[in-house]
């Protein structure tokens, strides 16, 4: 493995990733979302009709901490509690309207500086770095099926 590579790939990773959390850390700040909240919503975008015992198993939280996170979530407008229709006693939750569209803000936000940096390079910079990060996202989709990661 050439040291070199992977010095440059870790520290990419690295910053990608600190970009990233620094956006979605301040649209939760700016939105007044907990972590656990911002989370949720994103859970249950890939996961409508969850339950709170599976959001709760997903981030290993207790069913109280999820349930509590799920109200405020409910009482902002972002989340239902619908009847489950195979179990009259459960509830199953999904994003409202505002719900998805909040999820689709905090996505944008996550992903801007991502444009920021495509803007910065010249045509062919661009050009140049295409085939490089295709073969890094085959490389990467290897993995992660290797690893059960979707």
């Amino acid at each position: 493995m050439s040291d070199a590579l992977f010095s440059l790939m870790y520290e990419y990773a690295d910053r990608a990733m600190k970009l990233s959390q620094a956006a979605i850390q301040q649209f939760r700040c700016q939105n007044e979302l907990s972590t656990t909240q911002i989370n949720a919503l994103y859970y249950l975008l890939a996961s409508p009709q969850a339950s709170i015992n599976s959001v709760a198993n997903h981030f290993g939280f207790t069913k109280a901490a999820a349930s509590q996170a799920i109200d405020r979530l409910v009482e902002r407008g972002l989340v239902n509690r619908q009847v489950d229709p195979a179990d009259r006693r459960g509830k199953r939750l999904c994003l409202t309207d505002s719900g998805e569209e909040k999820v689709a803000q905090a996505s944008q936000v996550r992903r801007a500086w991502l444009h920021d940096l495509i803007d910065g390079f010249t045509p062919e910079q661009q050009a140049a770095l295409q085939p490089a990060f295709k073969i890094l996202l085959e490389g990467m989709n290897k993995v992660f099926t290797q690893t059960n990661i979707s």
